[in-house]
C-alpha cells in the first residue's frame, strides 16, 4: 500500500522592494497575488517588505489600488472579484489573527466597502509595522490580509524576509539586474520571482519549498 501524501504547506511569501523598483508594478504584482480567491491560495505573497525611502508612496499606492478593487461580498453580484469564506471558522480565525499586531500599536487599514450580512466574509487590510514576532507575521491568515514592514539597506531586508518557517515562494522588486541576481540567490525560496510574484510561475520548472 502506498502511504505517500503530498501536501501544500506554503505560507507567509514575501515581497523584498528596493528603493529602484518600479513602484508602480510592484503595486500591481502584491495585489494580484494577495487579492484573488480571497487570499486563500497556497503561495500567496503576504508579507511585503518596502526599503524606506519609498515606503510611504508605495502604502498610499497599493491603499487606492485595494480599495478600487472592491471588497467581499455575494459572488452572483456583478463586479464583485470575491465571495464569501467556505466557513465560520476560516472567517474568525482570520480576523481573530489580525487583532493581535493592533493592540502592539501598529497601523492597519481596511480596504473593503461594506460587507454583505449574509455569509462568512473578511475585509480585505493592509497592516503596517506590525512586530515581526506577531501572529500576523509567522502564521499562514489564509485570508486577504496584507503586511507590510520597511527595511534601511539589502542586508536587514534579507534577515528580515529569511526570518521565517516557510520557503515555498519569495519575490524581489529592484531595477539593478546584479542585485537582482544576488538576492535572488540569498532568499531561502523554492521559487523565486524578479520583478513579478505569486502566483507568476515557470510551469516547466519543479516546484518545491526551502527551509
Amino acid at each position: 500500500m502506498n502511504n505517500s501524501k503530498s501536501l501544500e504547506v506554503g505560507g507567509k511569501s514575501p515581497l523584498l522592494i528596493f528603493e529602484d523598483a518600479d513602484i508602480a508594478k510592484a503595486v500591481s504584482s502584491a495585489t494580484l497575488s494577495i487579492l484573488p480567491n480571497s487570499g486563500q491560495t497556497w503561495m500567496t505573497t503576504s508579507r511585503i517588505y518596502v526599503q524606506e525611502g519609498i515606503a510611504a508612496q508605495f502604502i498610499e499606492t497599493i491603499k487606492s489600488a485595494m480599495i478600487q478593487q472592491g471588497g467581499e461580498s455575494d459572488p452572483s453580484s456583478p463586479g464583485v472579484r470575491r465571495g464569501r469564506r467556505p466557513t465560520s471558522s476560516s472567517s474568525n480565525e482570520s480576523s481573530h489573527t489580525w487583532t493581535i499586531p493592533k493592540i502592539a500599536a501598529c497601523t492597519s487599514f481596511s480596504v473593503a466597502e461594506e460587507l454583505v450580512q449574509r455569509g462568512y466574509f473578511c475585509e480585505s487590510t493592509i497592516i503596517v509595522n506590525a512586530p515581526e514576532n506577531s501572529r500576523v507575521m509567522r502564521e499562514e491568515i489564509f485570508g486577504p490580509m496584507l503586511c507590510i514592514n520597511t527595511f534601511r539597506n539589502e542586508d536587514e531586508g534579507l534577515k528580515r524576509v529569511k526570518d521565517a518557517d516557510y520557503g515555498l515562494y519569495a519575490s524581489v522588486f529592484t531595477t539593478y539586474l546584479s542585485r537582482s541576481m544576488r538576492v535572488a540567490k540569498e532568499l531561502e525560496a523554492g521559487a523565486v520571482g524578479v520583478n513579478c510574484t505569486s502566483p507568476t510561475m515557470f510551469i516547466g520548472m519543479s516546484m518545491g519549498g526551502c527551509k
